[in-house]
C-alpha cells in the first residue's frame, strides 16, 4: 500500500477532524444528486491508488464499483496522471462539432493503459 500522504492545508487538523470538517463542508454547500440532501452523509476521501481510496483518519476500502464506473483505470495511474497534466496543457476538451490533435491520437494510445482480458 502508499503511504497517505497528508497536504498541507491538511497539516493542522488530525486525519479525524480532516474528515468531520469536509463531511460538513459538503453537506452545506455540495448539491448530491439522486439524494434526500438532508439525509446525506458523504465519505470524506484523502486519496486513491489503484483500487483502494482512504480517508483521512486512514481508514481504507476496496472499491468495487470503480466510483460508478468511471474509473476503470485505477485512481492516480502514473500513465493516466502524465496524459492528464499534458492535456491540460492544451485544448482538454472541444465540442463533438470540433477537431484537435490530441482527440484522434488517444485511442492508439489507451490500450497501453486497459487492463489485459
Amino acid at each position: 500500500m502508499t503511504s497517505h500522504g497528508v497536504a498541507p492545508e491538511d497539516a493542522q487538523l488530525d486525519g479525524t477532524e480532516r474528515d468531520a470538517e469536509i463531511r460538513a463542508l459538503t453537506k452545506k454547500h455540495v448539491f448530491q444528486s439522486w439524494s434526500a440532501q438532508a439525509e446525506v452523509n458523504p465519505t470524506p476521501l484523502a486519496g486513491g491508488q489503484g483500487a483502494w481510496l482512504w480517508d483521512h483518519a486512514g481508514h481504507e476500502w476496496l472499491d468495487f464499483s470503480s466510483q460508478l464506473v468511471n474509473v476503470n483505470l485505477g485512481y492516480q495511474h502514473p500513465d493516466l496522471t502524465v496524459a492528464l497534466k499534458e492535456a491540460a496543457d492544451g485544448l482538454a476538451m472541444v465540442s463533438p462539432a470540433m477537431a484537435q490533435s490530441r482527440g484522434p491520437r488517444l485511442p492508439r494510445r489507451s490500450p497501453a493503459w486497459h487492463p489485459r482480458g
